[in-house]
């Protein structure tokens, strides 16, 4: 494991639309697994609200429960993905079929300003700008941030979204209760 002298920022998509076994609901699951993730290496900075959003693409899984967490990374790209999905396999997550309903999902969705595209890791993420679940939650923390390609800021991604899909029954904030 290579540890850098200067911590790289990075964001990460969290989210699950099952209750993982041991766990009362959703809600309870994700924030353990947000404290989970803090124990690695990586350190939480800052973390959006919780959104209730609907499956993408549309089927008839239950409803998602989804956050950004801005992190620092001392570790390589590689080593932070392999971070989080060993988080994931924690918690139960296994990776069988693409867009399946998951106790737990945690992506990548930037890694400072790189861009890597291979077989193993693709960062930024590659449908971050056409997804609320994402754009929304990270609007909150770092709207400014830039696409490393394009340029374009996230809210500016945000804006340029169709408005059906910034509001419910796409999207919503999540309120305990």
């Amino acid at each position: 494991m290579v540890n850098y002298s200067k911590p790289i920022n990075i964001f990460v998509a969290i989210g699950a639309n099952l209750v993982p076994d041991g766990y009362g609901s959703l809600h309870e699951a994700l924030e353990d697994a947000v404290a989970h993730l803090s124990a690695t290496s990586l350190h939480l900075i800052r973390r959006s609200d919780w959104f209730v959003t609907t499956a993408v693409p549309a089927s008839d899984q239950p409803n998602f429960l989804n956050a950004v967490l801005a992190m620092e990374s001392p570790v390589s790209a590689l080593e932070t993905l392999r971070i989080l999905h060993e988080r994931e396999a924690s918690f139960g997550r296994t990776r069988t079929t693409m867009n399946e309903a998951r106790v737990l999902d945690l992506d990548l969705l930037s890694y400072g300003q790189s861009v890597i595209d291979n077989e193993t890791i693709t960062v930024p993420h590659p449908r971050l700008s056409v997804r609320s679940f994402v754009l929304m939650p990270w609007a909150q923390i770092a709207p400014d941030w830039r696409h490393p390609v394009s340029q374009v800021t996230i809210a500016d991604m945000l804006e340029a979204l169709p408005s059906e899909q910034k509001r419910p029954p796409a999207i919503a904030h999540w309120h305990a209760g």
